[in-house]
């Protein structure tokens, strides 16, 4: 019984993992908006606002720009 509690999670694990949606890649090289560092083309780490792609440098880069876009976009 163990065994087929334990093959049963292994398999939702495997399905939560393969079914996840792939995660967005930036398009062309650019330039982080909260700090300015060059970003290159296909980081991962990316925002999309008013249907334009933002690269970051960091993680802490995203997030600052994600909870207030409109401070770092430049009008």
């Amino acid at each position: 019984m163990k065994k087929y509690f334990a093959s049963l999670l292994f398999g939702m694990i495997v399905f939560k993992v393969i079914s996840q949606e792939p995660t967005a890649k930036l398009e062309k090289d650019g330039k982080d908006p909260v700090c300015g560092m060059k970003v290159k083309k296909g980081t991962s780490l990316v925002s999309v606002n008013k249907e334009k792609q933002q690269g970051f440098c960091s993680k802490s880069c995203k997030e600052k720009f994600d909870k207030d876009p409109e401070k770092y976009i430049k009008k």
